[in-house]
């Protein structure tokens, strides 16, 4: 039986940027297009745009991309500060051959559920077929 790892750097996705920015735009087509008064429409505007602002400069300002790795004898984690934190994959994880939402918990104490999307564009086309297989497997 072989010891097998597998190292995963998740880089921004172009294709999430774009979504977001979609998203964002349909929402302030709902918000023009109801029966409010004005200044309620401005309201909501500000903050629909207020809040497309907060998710580009979190995306945008990710400068380090996240890290996930697997080892046989450890299973699922990642390095933060030095420190080696040993993940929980979730089994509500969406694998699909063009987006991979991944749900996880660290194994350490009480912690909650955290999640990270990966877009294809993230990965190169073999580290994405080779991150939703390591995941389908294990």
């Amino acid at each position: 039986m072989s010891n097998s790892s597998f190292v995963v750097e998740i880089k921004a996705s172009k294709t999430l940027f774009i979504l977001l920015g979609v998203l964002h735009a349909l929402a302030l087509f709902a918000t023009f297009a109801n029966t409010l008064p004005i200044s309620v429409k401005l309201a909501l505007s500000a903050v629909i745009g207020m809040h497309l602002w907060l998710q580009w400069r979190h995306y945008r300002l990710q400068t380090r991309p996240t890290v996930l790795m697997y080892a046989d004898a450890m299973g699922w984690y990642q390095i933060i500060n030095g420190t080696t934190v040993l993940l929980q994959i979730m089994p509500t994880s969406l694998i699909t051959p063009f987006l991979i939402i991944v749900y996880y918990k660290k194994r350490s104490g009480k912690s909650s559920t955290s999640s990270l999307i990966c877009f294809k564009d993230a990965l190169s086309q073999s580290a994405f077929r080779q991150f939703l297989v390591q995941l389908k497997i294990t």
